[in-house]
């Protein structure tokens, strides 16, 4: 971690806990806005900028870091305005359903509006959802993909907002295990159980406090391997706060989060907002948490960036290895990710080989690029090493 991200790290947790931030003598303010924005949480920094860049002057960078909390105020009310829409057609229709992650977090953040959110997530029962799914075409949202094709939810747009309609929270396994089916149960129980939150004139259902948290554990556990960032353990960290006190833990969530193996997990996450972003200390069931694990998180999602877009090239190779078990699972991931890049070679086998060499050649050409490639290797090895470790610690 270099001292950018320390100066970072020190913002955010100004932004959210309150204190003041203990920055550089000279702090890099414009890698501290790119490396934020690439973290998904620049505007929660800006205030902090205005306040801590002293004699510091560029007007270029204060009219963007400006400019992206104007635009997040604008999303943020456009995505309400969206978002009663939908939850006025499901309602009127008589469907359960939930609104999941982005805006059920973003209200527990002391400045709703600055939490950054892409599109609008909703749960709706398994046996209701191609229901769910026919009326929202009927009604104007326009589909994206085939319903048959999508694992856990189906995307949509309308008006230029993007629209997750799940029938299971992502990361949810499908293995068919007693495990599995307990855990979509468990979600659809919650909503038996829907709670209310109401933001300025908007109201809408969100998951029980229990659904709700493990919602947010899941999904980070889901897309470890895939990339996430600070952001996704901001909204961990925002709700830890609010709802993990010792005794809830003790008497609720430990048990629920043991269950699907991830309650080692849930510690390291709380350790490290803890040590680094403000999270309360009288917090005390996570102090058991394994030290070099709460280490290797924050540099992995430091590393990582919001869903994997920082340095995403630059990374690649770890990812490669780290995600790979053996000759054959390096080959299955080359093959994903080479699809991944060449889309036309996910349904043209003829284009595949290409696909596979296009992804080699740049993996080569970007190791030829650092100036040393057989180092460059044998670093990405260790790091992936090290993530794999990380990995297996936390039953990821």
């Amino acid at each position: 971690m270099n001292q950018t991200e320390r100066d970072e790290i020190e913002i955010i947790k100004e932004a959210l806990s309150g204190g003041s931030a203990d920055l550089s003598a000279e702090p890099d303010w414009w890698g501290i806005y790119k490396d934020m924005s690439q973290q998904a949480v620049a505007p929660l920094g800006y205030e902090i900028y205005k306040k801590r860049k002293g004699s510091f002057t560029d007007t270029d960078l204060d009219r963007e870091w400006s400019q992206s909390v104007i635009e997040q105020y604008n999303s943020w009310y456009m995505l309400m305005y969206c978002q009663q829409e939908l939850v006025n057609l499901l309602s009127s229709a008589g469907f359960d359903f939930a609104i999941m992650k982005g805006m059920t977090n973003a209200v527990l953040y002391p400045v709703p509006e600055l939490r950054k959110s892409g599109d609008i997530d909703f749960l709706v029962r398994e046996d209701e959802y191609e229901s769910v799914y026919q009326l929202l075409l009927d009604n104007g949202y326009l589909k994206t993909e085939e319903l048959d094709k999508a694992e856990y939810h189906v995307v949509l747009t309308k008006d230029d907002v993007v629209f997750e309609l799940h029938k299971r929270p992502g990361g949810t396994k499908m293995d068919g295990s007693p495990e599995s089916q307990a855990l979509i149960d468990f979600f659809s129980h919650g909503l038996d159980n829907v709670e209310y939150v109401e933001v300025d004139k908007y109201s809408f259902p969100v998951l029980p406090t229990l659904q709700n948290g493990m919602t947010l554990l899941v999904h980070f556990a889901g897309h470890m391997r895939e990339g996430v960032g600070i952001r996704h353990l901001l909204d961990w960290m925002v709700y830890a706060e609010r709802y993990l006190s010792d005794q809830y833990w003790e008497e609720h969530f430990c048990a629920e989060a043991e269950k699907v193996h991830l309650k080692d997990l849930a510690k390291v996450m709380t350790k490290v907002c803890q040590r680094c972003f403000g999270l309360n200390n009288d917090l005390t069931w996570c102090r058991d948490a394994d030290s070099s694990s709460c280490r290797r998180l924050l540099e992995y999602l430091i590393c990582e960036g919001d869903f994997g877009k920082k340095g995403a090239f630059e990374n690649r190779g770890v990812k490669l290895m780290s995600e790979s078990k053996g000759i054959k699972g390096f080959l299955g991931r080359l093959n994903y990710s080479s699809k991944y890049s060449m889309p036309a070679a996910r349904n043209n086998l003829l284009l595949r080989p290409f696909a596979w060499g296009y992804q080699l050649i740049r993996y080569l050409y970007f190791s030829i690029m650092r100036g040393n490639p057989l180092k460059m290797i044998s670093e990405d090895k260790k790091k992936s090493d090290e993530i794999k470790e990380l990995f297996v610690n936390l039953n990821i």
